[in-house]
């Protein structure tokens, strides 16, 4: 089946089942997000070069895992990512529609020759909130946090959501009717401008991981989902001598339905020549009855697609939940 393009499923821009992801993913730009006072004392600091080192993402459909009961299990809703943004705005998982999570690492260098890191990470649930309940929430949590200051300021409405910063943390908020989004960065970042460029990079002009070559060869061949996760990094896997060398990054996609669920993982490499659908077909064929990625798979199938290499098989819900 190598390079047989019309098997190989494509991530589209969000369905009944999943998250939009191509809408959502943000990598801001780096330049206008630096807070120079946390970065260099003395004279003016000027960005030389900057390099995103890592991406991630996770998303969840919570009715998914409430729909497939016994068969599901809620740890995956109160993983940190997944509850922490529900436990700051008082949104339970059952009125949500999904929620994501993503983030960039970033290394930098000054003209000074000084090296540097910066981070960020936005969480974004989609439901239908009171706006008005969920700000008191917030504030609320503030408050918990740090009862003798006021730590929560309005940073003023951008593209109709309210935004507002918690300083002493690095954390961002902004809340509308249909999304709540947390951005928490490095101190190094402006988180509210953070923020903007995530709301951006899905109602604006924002740039997002698609106009990433690498992110979007691996988001190209991902379809949507109850619970995707993935990654992509700067440095390859080299040296293991099996089908993980060269490998620059992977998606998980499982689609739950009942007591079995389909299961896509695609893996991107950094040349077309790493790509072998023979070694990971081994690999697999080794590991099926293992605790890893390929647990209970079966009658699974590999496409290999110049850079890519897509597996996609039938495995028990309950060894992924």
């Amino acid at each position: 089946m190598a390079g047989c393009l019309d098997d190989v499923p494509v991530i589209g821009d969000g369905s009944a089942s999943g998250a939009p992801l191509r809408s959502w993913l943000a990598e801001p730009d780096l330049e206008a997000l630096l807070e120079e006072d946390e970065l260099w004392e003395g004279d003016d600091f000027e960005l030389d070069d900057s390099e995103v080192r890592e991406r991630g993402f996770s998303t969840i459909t919570p009715d998914a895992i409430f729909d497939n009961e016994p068969y599901t299990s809620d740890g995956a809703l109160r993983d940190g990512w997944a509850a922490g943004l529900r436990e700051k705005t008082g949104v339970p998982a059952t009125e949500l529609e999904w929620q994501l999570s993503h983030g960039v690492v970033w290394e930098f260098e000054s003209t000074e020759e000084a090296e540097y890191q910066a981070d960020f990470e936005a969480s974004v649930a989609s439901g239908n909130f009171d706006v008005e309940d969920v700000e008191i929430n917030l504030e609320d949590w503030a408050d918990d946090r740090h009862p003798d200051d006021e730590d929560l300021s309005s940073e003023g409405t951008y593209e109709e959501f309210d935004l507002y910063e918690y300083d002493p943390e690095s954390i961002a908020f902004a809340v509308r009717g249909d999304y709540v989004i947390e951005v928490t960065s490095s101190p190094n970042v402006e988180t509210v401008i953070c923020l903007e460029d995530v709301i951006d990079a899905r109602f604006g002009d924002g740039r997002g991981w698609e106009e990433d070559p690498d992110a979007e060869d691996l988001l190209a061949h991902t379809p949507d989902g109850h619970l995707v996760s993935g990654n992509l990094q700067v440095d390859t896997m080299d040296g293991a001598g099996d089908w993980t060398d060269g490998l620059l990054g992977g998606i998980s996609s499982l689609e739950v339905d009942g007591e079995t669920s389909e299961l896509t993982l695609a893996y991107l490499y950094e040349r077309e020549r790493d790509a072998h659908d023979g070694d990971l077909r081994e690999y697999v064929d080794a590991n099926r009855d293992i605790g890893d990625e390929f647990a209970t798979l079966h009658d699974y199938s590999i496409v290999e697609d110049e850079r890519v290499l897509v597996v996609t098989g039938t495995v028990r819900t309950s060894t992924y939940m």
